[in-house]
């Protein structure tokens, strides 16, 4: 299996482009607000700050698989555990906006833009968490002499 750098940006197009996603959708976010478009809802900014502290926190993780030499066979389960947290998420967030009054549209967007970064931002830790176990693990097996060690 290639481990190149390369294959490892093409593995984790979703990490990543969650990042984009993220960014893209802040900056919308202060356009809209810096036009006056839209009022400000009550506790955005709170919920703003924190995503661009996610946004920074993907990018930490992106580059620590990047820099890491892991075998491109564990960047699926990276993405499937940051696609797990942006669903679970999202779910749960989905579920107290239809329980608890949201003020506009741009609000109930704000808060789906939140729960995403931060469901996909968790998932990821965990992902990589899950890598480095599972790598030491497989650099820590016994292995009969002159055969390199398994990268599945």
């Amino acid at each position: 299996m290639e481990n190149t750098s390369s294959a490892a940006v093409r593995s984790l197009w979703p990490v990543w482009g969650l990042g984009v996603v993220l960014v893209l959708s802040l900056s919308a976010e202060i356009v809209t607000i810096s036009l006056g478009i839209i009022p400000i809802p009550s506790g955005y900014w709170v919920g703003f700050g924190s995503s661009i502290l996610v946004v920074i926190g993907v990018g930490y993780v992106v580059r620590e698989l990047l820099g890491s030499g892991f075998s491109t066979a564990r960047y699926l389960r990276v993405n499937q555990w940051c696609f797990a947290g942006v669903s679970g998420f999202l779910l749960i967030n989905v579920g107290f906006m239809t329980a608890l009054p949201t003020e506009s549209a741009f609000q109930v967007f704000g808060w789906s833009r939140w729960a995403i970064g931060f469901g996909g931002g968790i998932g990821l830790l965990i992902g990589l968490f899950e890598a480095r176990a599972i790598e030491r693990e497989v650099t820590a097996e016994p292995r009969p002499a002159g055969r390199a060690p398994s990268r599945a």
